[in-house]
Parts: structure tokens; sequence; C-alpha cells
């Protein structure tokens, strides 16, 4: 895979990720699930529900096999 070409589909899958957060911010508040007053204005909050997010998102876009699970642990050590 060619650099741009591999830029080019990152920026597809973030572009994908960007939709799916708004829709999964709807989920996280008609749910119920938090109780927005017990956070003062800061960003506890923000993080701990985008740290959800991030954490579904990346079974949605993780490849499951072992060779790529290896991959990405690798590639996680340069970050």
């Amino acid at each position: 895979m060619e650099k741009l070409e591999l830029l080019s589909k990152v920026r597809e899958l973030n572009k994908s990720f960007s939709e799916d957060l708004e829709k999964e911010l709807d989920k996280i508040l008609e749910s119920g699930c938090l109780d927005l007053s017990k956070y003062e204005n800061d960003f506890i909050l923000p993080k701990i529900v985008f740290s959800a997010i991030l954490k579904s998102e990346s079974f949605q876009f993780a490849p499951m096999s072992k060779e790529y699970q290896q991959e990405i642990k690798n590639v996680s050590k340069f970050l």
C-alpha cells in the first residue's frame, strides 16, 4: 500500500467514526445512564463518554485475527 492510499483510507474511516460518534452520543444521552448533575462543568464527563465510545468503536474497526492484533499492539507502541 502506498502512503497516500493509507492516508486516504484512514481519513475515510475517521469520517465514518465521526458519523458514528454522533449516533453514539445520542444513544448515551437518551439511555439515561448518566447523571449529568453529578459532574461539574469540566471535562471529566466528556472524557468518560468519549473513552467509552472509543472503546466500543475499537471493536468495530479492529481486525480480529491474532496476527493483526499483534500488529495493532506494535503500532500502538509508537503513539
